[in-house]
């Protein structure tokens, strides 16, 4: 089965050959990488790539992240479309993973995931199908505070938790034919929940699986606005043990 493998990227140039050496040392062999840039200036990497699996768009025009994931997956040739975020890491086994968990399903996320920040030099992990009685807030320009959604009342605690594990966008699988049902707004942030809640408001069969084994990594640095509020924090000397030395490159820096 044919995976199309997109991501949207801006003023990332340092992270472009990262991404193509994680896409390049995918097990699933029949994948492409289509990348649309809105960068002032076209990527010197990718755009000399003589690669002809990866298809590389420099865009003069600034563009919402939901109108450029529309645009690539307009130009998708697979079946299966898959999120690769510029600044994440992905195992060499993660496309070949998320395919079989995909199965005969519409959709698939990842509902719990690991975690490296840059800014605060931890690593942690997120269940998002449980809202704790505590949990910790990471934010780039931040020192890592605590956050306790366990004291919510409990139908602002539900909803908290329903809008967490609805976004993430970085692991997101579907069908191309599950797009065109329901396309990306035409968004800068939110997209990716909006256009989760959109598959299901189709028919569209939805399934969410927890990383276990460290198939991914989110990598949160000082350039990310983003919050993440894992429940755990683990010891820095598992990070090599659970995804192995590849992933030393993207600790340091974007």
């Amino acid at each position: 089965m044919k995976v199309s493998i997109v991501t949207p990227t801006l003023n990332r140039e340092a992270a472009l050959p990262r991404l193509y050496r994680i896409f390049s040392a995918q097990t699933h062999r029949d994948c492409e990488l289509l990348v649309l840039d809105d960068s002032p200036a076209p990527s010197p990497f990718l755009s000399t790539l003589a690669d002809p699996r990866v298809r590389y768009v420099h865009s003069p025009e600034r563009l919402t992240v939901g109108a450029k994931r529309n645009r690539l997956v307009a130009m998708a040739t697979g079946e299966v479309i898959m999120h690769f975020d510029d600044d994440d890491y992905y195992a060499p086994d993660y496309v070949a993973t998320m395919l079989r968990h995909l199965g005969n399903a519409d959709f698939i996320k990842l509902s719990g995931w690991y975690l490296y920040s840059q800014t605060h030099d931890t690593f942690a992990y997120w269940d998002l199908t449980t809202v704790a009685a505590h949990h910790f807030r990471l934010e780039s320009d931040r020192p890592l505070d605590s956050f306790r959604p366990g004291t919510f009342p409990p139908a602002e605690a539900q909803a908290w938790g329903e809008k967490v594990l609805m976004g993430w966008g970085f692991s997101y699988v579907y069908r191309r034919s599950a797009w065109q049902k329901s396309p990306f707004e035409d968004l800068r942030h939110g997209e990716d929940t909006r256009f989760l809640l959109g598959l299901a408001q189709a028919g569209c069969q939805v399934r969410q699986v927890p990383d276990h084994d460290g198939i991914a990594l989110v990598i949160r640095h000082r350039y990310d606005h983003s919050i993440v509020f894992p429940q755990y924090l683990l010891p820095l000397h598992l990070l090599p043990r659970i995804f192995g030395g590849e992933v030393a490159p993207f600790l340091a820096g974007v």
